[in-house]
């Protein structure tokens, strides 16, 4: 009788690793991964980097709740935030998705 029962629980034991891998994989697809967001500091960073080449930034600041954007009819999750010179004569705000840090929209403050 004991050699019955290991086996039945020997033979649920591989059954129930797979499921719970399965069922690991899954979550994390649809539910981990879908509300990674890039540190809007990072964000922050890159943009002032690439603009820096043209523009003098010297100010600059972002928000780091993101926020529903509609663009080109599509909703997407984003940050804003704004880059200025010294004296904030030249002044620009941007808005970038928050899961890749892509810059979707910038533009001049007048």
């Amino acid at each position: 009788m004991t050699g019955v029962s290991y086996k039945m629980k020997q033979n649920n034991f591989i059954p129930g690793v797979i499921t719970g891998l399965v069922l690991g994989h899954l979550a994390y697809h649809y539910v981990i991964e879908p509300r990674k967001r890039i540190d809007p500091e990072l964000v922050l960073n890159s943009l002032k980097a690439q603009l820096k080449k043209t523009h003098p930034i010297k100010n600059s600041w972002i928000s780091y709740t993101p926020e529903n954007f509609k663009h080109h009819g599509v909703i997407t999750e984003v940050y804003r935030g704004g880059l200025a010179d010294d004296l904030f004569t030249d002044r620009y705000e941007f808005v970038a998705e928050s899961k890749s840090g892509t810059l979707i929209d910038l533009y001049k403050v007048i």
